[in-house]
């Protein structure tokens, strides 16, 4: 299970920071959808920032470490996994001409962008990544430049979901899934994932579960 903290004051991120450091995720423990999170948070002022922000939305505060690997999502139903899918993070690909602002805009109005996905928002939070870069709204990435426009592979924040075969899924990762989410004895359940390889054993590598939802969104 992924290192982590609820926190309800500040001064506890601190003590996290000192234990573990950076980069760390913020986010609201009692909230879905991915509101009020803040991911790869690299300083303290990015943190004190990020944690009064989640304090807008929620008084149970959580704190992690940044999960190493890819994320994927695996839906087990009735004890059994089903289906699996990898997160890809929200991101624009450059073709030498447009700004940043009109490749968001083009990604936003296909039809899957709304409808089977969500939009890419644009929020302070994307402006921080884009600084990151060297980049802003009016920038011009060279073509085939790939920009990352996201930090939280959630298809709330405009990540888009890739699935993986069930036969391209090691049998320990599956048995550890199934495992898990027989624990809880529900019916259907969606389990996060992070993991650098989901062909390789997790004993082979480093691999966390970061969450384990009781009603994971199903996107067909």
């Amino acid at each position: 299970v992924l290192d982590e903290d609820l926190v309800k004051e500040e001064k506890s991120c601190k003590k996290f920071i000192e234990k573990y450091g950076f980069p760390v995720v913020i986010k609201p423990a009692d909230k879905d959808a991915g509101a009020g999170i803040q991911a790869d948070i690299s300083n303290q002022k990015e943190l004190s920032k990020a944690f009064k922000n989640c304090l807008k939305i929620s008084k149970n505060i959580l704190i992690q470490r940044v999960a190493i690997g890819n994320h994927y999502r695996l839906t087990v139903v009735n004890g059994k996994l089903v289906w699996t899918f990898k997160q890809l993070l929200a991101s624009v690909v450059g073709d030498g001409q447009s700004k940043i602002s009109l490749l968001i805009k083009k990604e936003n109005s296909y039809p899957k962008r709304n409808s089977i996905y969500k939009r890419i928002p644009i929020n302070e939070a994307t402006n921080i990544l884009l600084k990151k870069q060297n980049l802003d709204m009016d920038s011009i990435p060279a073509k085939g430049k790939k920009v990352k426009l996201g930090t939280i592979s959630n298809v709330y924040a405009g990540a888009i979901p890739f699935v993986i075969p069930k036969d391209k899924v090691h049998p320990d990762n599956i048995l550890l899934i199934e495992r898990a989410a027989n624990l809880f004895r529900l019916d259907v359940t969606g389990i996060d994932f992070f993991i650098e390889d989901i062909s390789k054993s997790w004993l082979e590598q480093e691999a966390k579960i970061l969450e384990i939802n009781s009603c994971p969104l199903l996107i067909l």
